[in-house]
């Protein structure tokens, strides 16, 4: 009997051990999203590629079974996309959450201008596990700002992605 088999769930995902840190097989690293589940600061994820979705993924994966590493890494500054106006630098403040785990996350007082724009930041408490700008949630908490955006820099690993195809198949239904 093989150690794997072709359709798409985690009884068929190979059942041998896949990572040498710990004891995670294909079935505990099937369609993973929690951050350091099986390692620190990263997310390890055994992805089913089939035909249909190779040319989705970078480099036209091999469909079959891959393991796929997300680098992870900390909030260290963030790009201001709007200032917007009227917040203030006394009591408003800016929070990022990493999507799939609510405890990744940063916080930081606002620096404004003379008109309530948001400058910059500062204060900034942060922890690492934050994968990419787009799986983070950004929220301005704030007693009367209006109009403001940014966005988080993650620095660290965060934003590389790594495919290794483990079971080359013809196809994954």
């Amino acid at each position: 009997m093989s150690g794997w088999g072709n359709t798409n769930s985690a009884a068929s995902a190979p059942s041998y051990k896949i990572l040498a840190t710990n004891k995670a097989n294909g079935q505990s690293l099937y369609q993973n999203v929690t951050v350091g589940a099986f390692g620190s600061n990263e997310v390890e994820q055994l992805l089913d590629v089939n035909a249909a979705n190779t040319a989705l993924l970078p480099g036209g994966q091999t469909a079959g079974w891959n393991l796929v590493k997300y680098g992870t890494g900390p909030v260290t500054n963030i790009t201001i996309t709007t200032g917007g106006s009227a917040y203030s630098n006394t009591t408003d403040y800016v929070t990022f959450v990493q999507s799939s785990n609510a405890s990744i996350t940063a916080s930081a007082n606002l620096v404004t201008n003379a008109t309530g724009g948001i400058t910059g930041i500062t204060n900034l408490v942060t922890t690492s596990g934050f994968t990419n700008t787009s799986t983070t949630t950004t929220t301005i908490h704030t007693t009367g700002g209006t109009g403001g955006a940014v966005v988080p820099v993650l620095t660290g690993r965060s934003g590389r992605t790594t495919y290794e195809c483990l079971v080359a198949m013809g196809s994954i239904a």
